[in-house]
């Protein structure tokens, strides 16, 4: 309408996950020309839990593609869940798109939260 060509319209979305080789392989939409960090450090925010259900501090690293993330702990040596900015008041939490928008907090899991009994 405006004549306004490649805007990003969107921070970058979760499009999928899969686990393998001791790792959780991330997949996003709206990555525009490529996922990076937001601050030029690397990216934080990630932790992982494994089939116990207890979260740990998670390493992640952009793939080659520019459109996933790869997350891994040594702690988690077979990772089941991903979480990312989940923590009250977060300032880690890095991952953006080319245009600098950044990711919503996100999780993998549908494990009951401890709010949950509340509602």
């Amino acid at each position: 309408m405006y004549g306004f060509k490649d805007i990003v319209r969107s921070s970058p979305l979760l499009d999928g996950v899969e686990y393998r080789d001791g790792a959780a392989v991330l997949t996003f939409r709206e990555t525009a020309d490529g996922l990076s960090s937001g601050d030029g450090k690397p990216l934080s925010g990630f932790s992982v839990a494994g089939e116990d259900r207890r979260f740990h501090p998670a390493t992640a690293t952009v793939n080659p593609d520019g459109v996933g993330v790869t997350v891994r702990s040594e702690a988690v040596p077979s990772p089941v869940a991903v979480r990312y900015g989940w923590a009250n008041f977060t300032r880690e939490a890095n991952l953006v798109n080319s245009a600098g928008l950044p990711a919503a907090p996100f999780r993998t899991d549908e494990w009951p939260l401890p709010t949950d009994d509340d509602l």
